[in-house]
C-alpha cells in the first residue's frame, strides 16, 4: 500500500467512525439525555453518580468522564462491584459506603452473582420501599457497612455548591436521602432518579418544593421508573 492509499484508508476510517451513533452505556439512555439535551456543549461539568456499579456497564456517568472531561463523586456499596468501579474510573472519588439520613452502621444486603447483583440497598429501606424486598432479602448477602449522608461526602471531596448532575440509583433509599439534604447548600442542575412508585408521590412533592421540574427524556420511552428533573434555574426546553 502506497502513502496515498495510506492516507485515503485512515481519513476513510475517521470519517466512518466519526459517521457511527455515539456509544452510550445507561440502558435508560440517562447519559445520552444529558449529552444531547440537557448538555450538548458542556465539558468539565460535575456529577454525582450514587449507585454507581462497576462504573462502566449501565452507567449514567461513565461517558461524561470519558470523553467530555467531567469529574465528580462514584458511591457503591457492593464490594465486588466497587473493585471494579476503582478501575473503570480513575478520575472519580469513588466512596465504598451506602447513602443515609445520618451516618451510622446500617445492615446492607448484597446482591450476588447468583441471585441479581445489581439489587441491593439498605435492609430497612428495601423491606418499606422497595417492589419485591421479600425476594431480594432472601436472595442477597446481609452484611454491616457504614453510611454516610450525601452532603458529608460532597463537603469531604470539595464538591462545588451547583453540581451539574446527579443519578440516583440507591434500591429504596432515595427518599431518605432526599429527605434531609440541605438543598439550600447544593443544587443539582439536572437529575435523574430510579425509585419505585411506593415513594413517587413523597419524591415529587419533595423536589417540587425545592425548586425542581419534571421533565421528559425523549430517549427513554418504555422505563417509566426512572425520572428525570430539572433546577428551575435550567430553561425546560434542555430537558427535552
Amino acid at each position: 500500500m502506497n502513502i496515498q492509499d495510506r492516507a485515503k484508508k485512515l481519513v476513510d476510517a475517521a470519517r466512518d467512525k466519526a459517521s457511527r451513533p455515539q456509544d452510550f452505556y445507561n440502558e435508560t439512555k440517562n447519559d445520552r439525555w444529558i449529552v444531547e439535551c440537557v448538555y450538548p456543549q458542556k465539558r468539565n461539568g460535575y456529577f454525582v453518580e450514587a449507585g454507581a456499579c462497576d462504573g462502566k456497564l449501565g452507567s449514567s456517568c461513565y461517558l461524561l468522564e470519558k470523553t467530555r472531561g467531567w469529574k465528580g463523586i462514584c458511591i457503591e456499596p457492593n464490594d465486588s462491584f466497587f473493585e471494579q468501579l476503582l478501575k473503570n474510573r480513575p478520575g472519580s472519588f469513588c466512596e465504598n459506603v451506602c447513602l443515609a439520613e445520618s451516618a451510622k452502621a446500617v445492615t446492607y444486603i448484597q446482591g450476588t452473582e447468583e441471585a441479581d447483583p445489581y439489587l441491593g440497598g439498605i435492609q430497612e429501606n428495601l423491606q418499606q420501599f422497595k417492589h419485591d424486598s421479600a425476594g431480594i432479602l432472601s436472595r442477597g448477602q446481609a452484611i454491616q457497612k457504614q453510611a454516610k449522608t450525601l452532603a458529608s461526602l460532597l463537603k469531604k471531596h470539595d464538591a462545588p455548591s451547583e453540581i451539574d448532575y446527579a443519578a440516583f440509583d440507591i434500591e429504596g433509599s432515595e427518599l431518605r436521602v432526599l429527605e434531609t439534604f440541605p438543598f439550600d447548600d447544593y443544587q443539582f442542575s439536572a437529575l435523574s432518579l430510579e425509585c419505585d412508585s411506593y415513594i413517587w408521590d413523597d419524591v415529587t412533592q419533595l423536589l417540587s418544593a425545592n425548586g425542581y421540574r419534571e421533565v421528559k427524556n425523549p430517549f427513554n420511552l418504555d422505563r417509566p421508573w426512572e425520572r428525570y428533573w430539572l433546577h428551575h434555574t435550567m430553561p425546560l426546553s434542555l430537558g427535552a
